[in-house]
């Protein structure tokens, strides 16, 4: 049988696997809501803050 030292590091692994995909999964909808968000901006203010940017 194994240890509990060993089977609270396994637990320990399987969590931490488990969040890296969650977060990944957040991170990809997240982008996504961004770019959607964007993208439902008015041309004349997207042209705006790309001038806003040039002048940086």
């Amino acid at each position: 049988m194994t240890s509990l030292r060993d089977a609270v590091l396994e637990a320990r692994i399987w969590a931490a696997k488990w969040a890296m995909l969650a977060c990944d999964r957040l991170r990809r909808i997240a982008a996504n809501e961004f770019v959607r968000l964007i993208r439902r901006r008015s041309p004349e203010r997207v042209q705006a803050m790309e001038k806003q940017r040039g002048l940086r």
